[in-house]
């Protein structure tokens, strides 16, 4: 794959030391990366352990990262070494597609790393997002959704685009959506509040409290316990165990 040269801004806000109760040395780097957005039409993002906060603006031009290297040993050397070596950054372009790329190699070392994400991007572009571990963070984007999650919560607010979520482990908040959803959940609670648009959600295990959809909802639930409270259009329900609630639907309940 050709790889197009990426604009780095190498901003490095500082490094912090903080010694643990364990006797363990966190190094924290901070850097800054920007890439020209102006004839983008997606945002891939492949990215290993780290929590991540995505903004959608439409006062920008470029997208913009804020990065966060944060390595944990058991001296600053050590744990500085792994953060040299063993974690990475990448934004480039190629055509009309960007890329974020992170990566936390630890092999069978013991030192721990993670690389947190503060990102805005520009409002129209469609993002496809697979993140391993950590907290995910999206609002005010306008344009389409494809996430693969791993494990930790995901929140979603004022998010105007379809959206289709795979996640593994963690609570799912969705509120002010516009747009058809798809969920794909194996564990967690799932909650989701206003949203316009058609909605499918499967869930392995957890509990799920939907309100306010302004459309048809289809759930097909493992365990835990379904509440659902005011959908103006037809309410499927598939449900292996647990109580089920159904409030104020103007439409068809099928069970």
């Amino acid at each position: 794959m050709k790889r197009i040269h990426w604009l780095y801004m190498g901003l490095l806000v500082g490094s912090l030391l903080m010694l643990t109760a364990c006797n363990l040395v966190t190094v924290v780097k901070e850097d800054a990366y920007t890439l020209d957005a102006g004839n983008l039409s997606s945002f891939m993002l492949d990215l290993d352990e780290g929590n991540v906060e995505i903004t959608g603006s439409s006062d920008i031009n470029e997208i913009q990262v804020k990065a966060t290297f944060q390595t944990v040993g058991e001296s600053e050397e050590e744990a500085e070494q792994f953060r040299e070596q063993s974690t990475s950054l990448e934004l480039e372009k190629e055509g009309t597609v960007a890329h974020l790329l992170t990566r936390v190699n630890r092999a069978d070392q013991a030192v721990e790393g993670r690389v947190h994400l503060e990102i805005l991007v520009p409002n129209g572009l469609s993002i496809e997002l697979m993140q391993r571990a950590g907290e995910l963070l999206l609002s005010g984007h306008v344009g389409d959704l494809k996430i693969n999650h791993g494990s930790g919560p995901l929140q979603l607010h004022g998010i105007q685009g379809n959206v289709e979520i795979t996640d593994g482990a963690g609570r799912l908040n969705l509120t002010q959506m516009t747009g058809d959803i798809r969920i794909n959940s194996n564990s967690g609670d799932t909650v989701i509040d206003d949203v316009i648009g058609n909605m499918s959600v499967i869930t392995g295990s957890g509990n799920v409290d939907i309100t306010n959809i302004d459309g048809s909802l289809d759930i097909r639930s493992g365990t835990g316990e379904i509440e659902i409270n005011s959908v103006t259009g037809d309410v499927t329900v598939l449900e292996r165990g647990g109580e089920i609630t159904i409030e104020n639907v103007q439409g068809t309940i099928t069970q």
